[in-house]
């Protein structure tokens, strides 16, 4: 060990003159090894640790396998938990059923029998005891097994001459029949004579001689079936409809006195408000700002009294001018001829017959010429 010290250790500053001074050249610097260092290096390598971890794959499959199980647990609870709702629903709903059928075969054999007939209302056309005995109904009937609809509808057609006949069930043992007396509020012009009808649209009468006054006569329409008792319906269903929309803005904006609906012309509905004024309305197209526009005009009640024509066929405008169509007046009836009499007692008879045709015209067309120069004096007739 001292020897191969002495080889290893560094030389000194005097050998290093020697070595300088001498011819040899100097020995090359040997490195220093550290001991044992040639025994580690002839040394052959250790192999690499190996590890066996089968037992940490094992216990990885095991939890693994404990989540499944665990996941499988609860999916079999819920669809337990599911089942179990959906038998109570179904026995709730089962038991519902159940007493809805008892409740309604109790209310329909055993409750809610008639035990009072009444009638509500003021009727001269008939007697209270007439519309409850012709309504079908007997004491001991049940309420909620009778057809009100029905038993309303027979009434209608037996007794013509009421209107608004309502039938209610007053719990818990009362049928209540109400009426009232029917008023015509439209007649319908037709070739055998006028058909009455009521404010529901039930025909009240069948081929009067003439529209009671206060009643707006519908001209230019076919009806399809005349029963007394029964709804006014038309061949055209268009003109119908027509119809009801005009009553409903006519009855919307409170236009007065109007005496004449003529639907002959669809696109050109006309009609007569009071004995001046007749309105030409065009088609249906904003009918009701329409009938608006000429509320607002007759309001103003700057029109003179006379022959005039309004246009609001075009929406929102009304134009006024005078109307230049002659009257048409009825024929004078004819007298029956006297076996003896004086012929010229006859002949001022004849004369005053013809004098209306002839002076007539004239009339007309002086009314014509002044009324012609009222609309340009009259600046809300625009």
């Amino acid at each position: 060990m001292k020897k191969q010290d002495k080889k290893n250790r560094a030389p000194s500053p005097a050998d290093r003159l020697d070595r300088l001074a001498g011819s040899s050249p100097p020995k090359k610097r040997q490195p220093v090894v550290p001991v044992g260092a040639q025994k580690r290096k002839s040394a052959k390598p250790r192999p690499a640790p190996v590890f066996d971890d089968t037992p940490g794959r094992d216990r990885a499959r095991e939890k693994s396998m404990s989540l499944e199980r665990e996941k499988r647990k609860r999916e079999a609870a819920q669809r337990r938990q599911q089942k179990r709702k959906k038998k109570l629903v179904f026995r709730f709903a089962l038991l519902f059923v159940f007493v809805l059928v008892v409740g309604l075969t109790m209310c329909i054999t055993v409750f809610f029998n008639i035990e009072k007939l009444q009638f509500k209302g003021s009727i001269t056309a008939y007697t209270a005891e007439e519309v409850v005995a012709a309504s079908g109904v007997e004491v001991g009937e049940n309420l909620f097994r009778l057809n009100t609809d029905k038993i309303a509808e027979t009434l209608y057609r037996r007794f013509p001459l009421l209107d608004d006949i309502q039938v209610k069930r007053v719990l818990p043992s009362t049928l209540q029949i109400s009426a009232k007396d029917a008023a015509a509020t439209m007649a319908v012009q037709t070739e055998s004579g006028y058909i009455l009808l009521s404010a529901s649209g039930r025909i009240i009468q069948t081929a009067a001689p003439q529209a009671p006054d206060g009643v707006h006569v519908v001209a230019g329409v076919k009806v399809a079936g005349v029963e007394v008792g029964a709804k006014l319906s038309f061949d055209d269903d268009e003109k119908y409809q027509l119809l009801q929309k005009l009553q409903q803005s006519i009855k919307k904006y409170q236009l007065e006195d109007v005496r004449l609906i003529d639907l002959s012309d669809t696109a050109n509905i006309t009609i007569q408000v009071g004995e001046f004024y007749k309105v030409k309305l065009g088609s249906d197209y904003q009918l009701d700002y329409k009938v608006q526009m000429v509320k607002e005009v007759l309001a103003q009640k700057n029109l003179a009294l006379q022959r005039t024509i309004l246009d609001a066929s075009i929406p929102g405008k009304v134009t006024a001018k005078a109307d230049t169509t002659p009257v048409e007046e009825a024929p004078a009836p004819e007298q029956p001829a006297e076996d003896s009499g004086d012929s010229g007692d006859q002949q001022p008879a004849a004369d005053a017959g013809e004098q209306p045709s002839t002076g007539g015209e004239p009339a007309a067309d002086g009314s014509a010429d002044t009324a012609a120069q009222a609309p340009a004096e009259q600046p809300g007739g625009e």
